[in-house]
């Protein structure tokens, strides 16, 4: 019995982690149709060019993106070869592909 109810106090005070990471989680949730876009985009449409013009087509994508109302996560354009990378990776592993 002693064991049931150290189990159950030291539970209850994860809910509040819970409860914070699952308003995080709907976040991201909302924002990956979007990332998702621009990130099979990028890796679609964008291999034959080079940088400066890849920066140029992730610009207007986002702005009319932007226009369309489709929510998608801010990043820095420097940032953006990365963060289209380890989304990407991410996502095979989350789904397994």
């Amino acid at each position: 019995m002693n064991n049931a109810s150290a189990l159950i106090d030291g539970l209850s005070g994860e809910r509040i982690r819970w409860t914070e990471a699952s308003k995080g989680f709907e976040a991201q949730t909302n924002r990956l149709v979007g990332d998702v876009l621009l990130a099979t985009g990028f890796l679609s449409y964008t291999g034959p060019f080079n940088q400066e013009f890849r920066t140029i087509l992730i610009k207007q994508w986002r702005s009319d993106m932007i226009k369309r109302k489709v929510p998608f996560s801010e990043v820095k354009t420097q940032k953006i070869k990365c963060f289209f990378f380890s989304s990407f990776l991410l996502f095979l592993l989350l789904f397994r592909i």
